[in-house]
């Protein structure tokens, strides 16, 4: 194996080698974009990281290694097909965990690592078919899924698996088995794949379809099996053997070379009976036929084609096809020709198939019927649908007479001209579609008994007044895509109506019939529903692509169960608006921040539900919403990680279905509760520390000084009466009275509390006011200055008075030594006065009193300070 390996990577670098320098015509860079980079038939030199899709086929890799796609981590889709590989090493897609679709069909695989698959979690297509053998030795390399869960669609080689049931824990889809021109029976444990949809098997010459015989019967499996032919490869006589087994379907597609295969393969194929047929082949000499039958038990001598579709062919190939039939015998029950391209369709030509029951000519150049016996043939015939020609009338189908279903959708037929009568014949017809015709008005000219009219997108302006008592039958009606600006269709019968893609702006009272089941107004201009305006039958509404803003309550029937208002611009829903019986509501795309409880909360039926689009505000409001009304229940969410936030900013773009939010942020008594405390507590604290610090005794100073202020606002003193105002503590008045004395005999006039305050005059305002008369404020301070009350208000009204006059009038005396509390700490102004200015301290020597005198007394005469 080590050998093998170096022989291929030699080999690579000799490729690319020879590549760069002896082809330049094949020599391209790989480049794109970081959501496909296209690198087939190209040499690889770079690539850019985190590629989502990369396409690396038609090229020369031969070895895969882990090296190669390291750097691609975000690798959704990647295609090695034709690429020359021949081994895929172990770990080579270990850094692409991200990948869903791995093509490595075309190649020469010779080995496959054991667990080369293991990291490809999230794979859903793996192809590996088409594998070439080249050398003398014949490789079949055995291929392990057993780690990989999601793969649905599967194409490999015969040889890959020893059984198929070793696939049974992948939810197989579509599995394609390659059989190399090698096999011939198909296993029988591949129908053990109970999730399979669809068999394709390709590339073998005979293929035996033959099962072992059962108790109660042959297999039956309701899955189509689909078998790729080619011609050249085929044996002669029957390719394909069916025994005890029956399908839904068998899809034979491939190519012949010409009209003799193609016969050869109805007539193998008409004596297969039970099951649905398709014939999808290409005749290389002609256009590409498609025919689909389905096959019945031989009734009498002939042989049942219920439904035969002939699709892009000519007219003679329609011609062979009768041809066929009469040669075979068939009874041909549907036919349907696509790209009939002639101008005139002569009835004669489908005369042989009396029984046909449906008639089928899609797409091509029909512009009229030729006069012909065909109803008086087909007496059968229920359905005639000829779509994308050019007819310019309808009535000529007025004779066949089992008739029922008439579709002339994408013509050119008109109403402009006036009618007399509605034509003979049209018993039966029930179903009329004029789609996409140029119509333009309307003429009673239909048949009465119809149960469906469509009549979209044919350029309506208006529905003519008889229009609603003239159908008394009519269940469905489809208006789609004209320019009704105003409706009105009570009395009628109506089912269903669709009227979407018009230009209704109002809806009037009464407008709908009432037995209305289901009604379209879908892209209109209404910007408000009235109430009592939509019958109360309703069952399905759909209004979106509307300018609705609001929706009131009463506006919409109780009956409704489908409701699709999205691509508005609703931003608030009434409580009680939204029908309690909704099954499914789509209200996506509009301006809505937040649903309420009181929109969605009785919506206990509802099973599917859409709102992305909506720019969310993923705050509490939101709460409900997400962990109540989508957490909870059975209802289906569509693309629930497409309904985003977009506010606030550290949840934009966010799933609203991945926000959380704790149980304090969005509990409102909660925050209340906590709130309180803290308030309390917050109270308690500040409390404390007023109280701490003295808050009491300055609210009752303050309250002191303004009531004062407040009494003597209207007589106000214009001077002083007095130099001075002394003040002192209790126990030291007898000293004061001597400092009073001497000041006096020196000519000041001093004012003293215990002789100069007024008797009967409240002690307060004899303070302020003898403060306020006086020049100066004397204070006397002793360690016992802060033992009386009524110092404290002195020392308080005469900071608020140097406030009040903004000059520094006081005047310290201190006598003996202070201790660290004769100043008290709630007159913090008076402390840095102390600390700032210079005071008199009164000596105990005799000498120096005399000083102490004549500085007390210049200081009485000096101006005061300013102290701004």
């Amino acid at each position: 194996m080590a050998v093998e390996m170096t022989h291929a990577f030699i080999f690579t670098f000799i490729l690319h080698f020879l590549l760069l320098f002896t082809s330049a015509k094949r020599y391209v860079i790989c480049s794109g974009s970081v959501h496909y980079y296209d690198c087939s038939h190209a040499v690889v030199i770079t690539l850019i990281p985190d590629i989502i899709r990369l396409n690396f086929s038609h090229n020369q890799f031969m070895v895969i290694q882990p090296y190669l796609l390291s750097q691609q981590g975000l690798l959704e889709e990647l295609y090695f097909s034709f690429s020359h590989v021949v081994i895929v090493q172990n770990n080579s897609f270990r850094n692409n965990t991200q990948l869903r679709l791995l093509d490595l069909s075309g190649n020469k695989l010779k080995r496959i690592g054991s667990t080369a698959f293991s990291p490809l979690q999230n794979l859903q297509t793996l192809k590996i078919h088409d594998q070439a053998q080249s050398g003398k030795k014949i490789y079949k390399p055995k291929v392990d899924l057993s780690d990989i869960t999601m793969v649905s669609e599967l194409s490999i080689m015969m040889y890959h698996v020893d059984n198929f049931t070793v696939l049974n824990h992948l939810p197989l889809q579509v599995l394609t088995v390659d059989m190399g021109f090698e096999y011939e029976q198909l296993p029988v444990d591949v129908l053990s794949l109970t999730s399979l949809q669809h068999l394709k098997v390709i590339k073998f010459q005979f293929l035996d379809l033959s099962w072992p015989d059962r108790e109660g019967g042959r297999m039956e499996k309701s899955l189509t099996l689909e078998v790729v032919v080619n011609p050249e490869r085929i044996r002669n006589g029957t390719w394909i053997k069916f025994n005890n087994i029956r399908f839904w379907q068998l899809l034979v597609s491939g190519s012949v070379r010409n009209l003799a295969e193609f016969n050869h393969f109805l007539q193998d194929l008409s004596t297969v009976t039970g099951m649905r047929i398709v014939i999808d082949v290409s005749v290389q000499e002609m256009d590409h036929n498609q025919i689909i039958f389905d096959t019945c038990p031989p009734t009498s001598s002939h042989k049942g084609l219920n439904d035969v579709t002939l699709d892009g062919n000519t007219t003679s190939i329609l011609y062979n096809f009768l041809h066929y039939g009469r040669k075979y015998d068939l009874e041909v029950g549907s036919l349907i020709v696509h790209g009939f391209n002639v101008h005139m369709l002569a009835c004669d030509a489908l005369l042989q198939f009396g029984g046909l029951v449906e008639l089928g000519l899609l797409g091509g150049t029909i512009m009229k019927l030729t006069h012909c016996n065909c109803s008086r043939v087909m007496k059968f015939l229920k359905t005639i649908r000829i779509n994308h020609h050019q007819l310019t009338t309808w009535q000529r189908f007025a004779n066949f007479p089992a008739l029922e279903t008439l579709d002339l959708n994408n013509n050119q037929i008109t109403l402009v001209l006036s009618c007399d009568a509605v034509p003979e014949g049209f018993e039966m017809l029930k179903n009329l579609h004029l789609a996409h015709n140029p119509l333009l008005t309307l003429q009673p000219c239909f048949p009465q008994n119809l149960h469906f009219l469509d009549l979209s997108y044919t350029e309506l302006q208006t529905i003519p007044p008889w229009f609603a008592a003239y159908f008394p039958k009519l269940v469905v009606l489809r208006l789609e895509g004209n320019g009704l600006v105003e409706i009105a269709f009570t009395g009628m019968m109506l089912k269903e109506l669709y009227l979407s893609n018009n230009l209704i702006s109002k809806l009037k009272w009464p407008s709908f019939p009432h037995d209305l089941v289901s009604l379209d107004l879908s892209n209109n201009n209404l910007s408000v529903i009235p109430k009592n305006t939509l019958p109360t039958t309703l069952s399905f509404l759909n209004i979106s692509s509307n300018k609705l803003a609001t929706l009131g309550s009463d506006t919409l029937p109780s009956s409704i169960t489908a409701l699709d208002l999205s691509l508005n611009q609703l931003h608030a829903v009434d409580s009680g608006a939204l029908p309690l019986s909704l099954l499914f509501l789509n209200i996506s795309r509009n301006k809505i921040f937040a649903f309420d409880e009181t929109w969605l909360g009785g919506l206990n039926y509802l099973k599917e539900f859409d709102a992305q689009g909506n720019p969310f505000d993923c705050s509490c409001t939101l709460e409900w919403f997400v962990e109540d009304f989508i957490g909870q229940g059975e209802k289906h969410i569509n693309d629930a990680n497409q309904h985003v936030c977009v506010f606030p900013a550290r949840w934009a773009k966010t799933p609203i279905v991945s926000c959380t939010w704790s149980y304090m942020e969005c509990n409102i008594w909660l925050q209340a509760m906590i709130g309180l405390v803290l308030a309390l507590i917050l109270i308690v604290v500040l409390g404390a520390l007023f109280v701490y610090c003295q808050g009491p005794w300055y609210m009752r100073m303050f309250w002191y000084w303004v009531l004062f202020k407040h009494r003597r606002h209207a007589t106000q003193p214009t001077g002083y009466l007095y130099d001075a105002f002394v003040s002192c503590g209790d126990d030291d008045e007898e000293w004061t009275i001597g400092l009073v004395k001497r000041l006096e005999e020196d000519g000041y006039t001093i004012c003293f509390p215990d002789r100069d305050f007024m008797p009967g005059k409240a002690i307060v305002d004899n303070i302020i006011d003898g403060m306020e008369r006086s020049y100066k404020t004397v204070f006397v301070i002793t360690d016992n200055f802060i033992n009386t009350d009524w110092c404290h208000y002195e020392l308080y009204f005469a900071q608020q008075n140097v406030m009040q006059i903004l000059e520094d009038n006081l005047i310290l005396v201190i006598v003996g030594e202070l201790g660290e509390n004769s100043i008290p700490s709630q007159f913090c102004r008076l402390r840095r006065i102390v600390n700032q200015k210079t005071y008199l301290k009164f000596p105990q020597e005799k000498v120096k009193q005399e000083v102490f005198w004549r500085n007390l007394i210049a200081a009485l005469g000096s101006t005061n300070e300013k102290l701004l």
